[in-house]
């Protein structure tokens, strides 16, 4: 099934990261445009990195991307707040699961079900649109 991918103009993209940035906290990050990365947004070395083609499948792609932006912004103060809160419960998790593998993926899953479905169903009384944006093209 062909994807029919929507025109994205980089300037609003910075005007939703600004929102975005100014709700949580102004975190110190710049925003950079990378089309080489396997997934929407990523944070890497200072810069948030947004991949455009990726964000050009969905209905409404500067809606997915303000959520993809609160989603990954809320980490920094949410959870797990920091590098030293990350290593605390994968260490937990690792004594559980005896497989660091495992433990660094449930560490993962855990941060994200709480950044989404406490802390940011809570703050914007809605369900993250990210959510409904990737159930709804897996059908």
């Amino acid at each position: 099934m062909e994807v029919k991918t929507v025109q994205i103009d980089p300037s609003t993209m910075k005007e939703v990261f600004a929102k975005v940035k100014s709700e949580l906290f102004f975190p110190p990050l710049q925003f950079k445009l990378n089309d080489k990365l396997n997934i929407p947004v990523k944070v890497l070395n200072g810069e948030l990195n947004v991949n455009p083609v990726l964000l050009s499948k969905s209905k409404d792609p500067y809606r997915l991307l303000l959520w993809l932006l609160r989603h990954t912004l809320a980490h920094m103060h949410y959870c797990p707040y920091d590098a030293k809160t990350a290593y605390y419960l994968q260490k937990i998790a690792y004594s559980i699961l005896r497989d660091s593998r495992l433990a660094y993926t449930a560490v993962a899953m855990f941060s994200d079900f709480q950044v989404d479905c406490i802390y940011l169903k809570n703050r914007y009384d809605e369900t993250p649109y990210h959510l409904r944006d990737n159930l709804s093209r897996c059908k």
